[in-house]
């Protein structure tokens, strides 16, 4: 049987680093959005955290 491959490298990269870059930026915003309320208190944290690892998924 002969093998083929559906996609190159190239065409592979092309497709993961934009990806790679967006969940970079998620979490960017996630811990921005836990530090801006860190000091209204625990449960705003536990809340915005919360929320962010939904987003995430």
């Amino acid at each position: 049987m002969e093998s083929r491959e559906w996609f190159t490298n190239q065409q592979l990269n092309a497709l993961i680093i934009p990806l790679v870059i967006e969940q970079l930026l998620a979490i960017t915003v996630g811990f921005a959005d836990t530090v801006m309320v860190s000091n209204v208190g625990e449960s705003a944290v536990s809340a915005v955290s919360l929320v962010d690892s939904i987003n995430i998924l």
